[in-house]
């Protein structure tokens, strides 16, 4: 998922800039809409789009991070997909 030009709309976030990207997934800066604050959001990388098996780690990782508390790790407030899986659409945790 690239934002092209303008920002992009995911659900309730919008879209603001790229952060940073490694082998598992692409991070973006964006603004929940509904909540006013400012998060991250981490998309499967779009070379694993379609692996069912990455697609499992990276929930995975979502479930682990979420199990956590602490100051200097991320809190996450969602994970789900944008689309129907048939569609190439990447996994999102926000």
């Amino acid at each position: 998922m690239e934002p092209d030009g303008a920002a992009r709309r995911v659900g309730p976030y919008q879209v603001l800039t790229r952060l940073g990207a490694g082998a598992a997934g692409v991070v973006y800066k964006a603004e929940d809409t509904k909540l006013r604050r400012t998060v991250a959001l981490k998309f499967l990388a779009r070379e694993a789009i379609g692996d069912e098996e990455a697609r499992l780690r990276f929930l995975q990782e979502a479930r682990i991070a979420a199990s956590l508390n602490h100051p200097n790790i991320c809190t996450i407030h969602d994970v789900g997909e944008i689309g129907p899986r048939d569609a190439g659409t990447p996994p999102r945790i926000s």
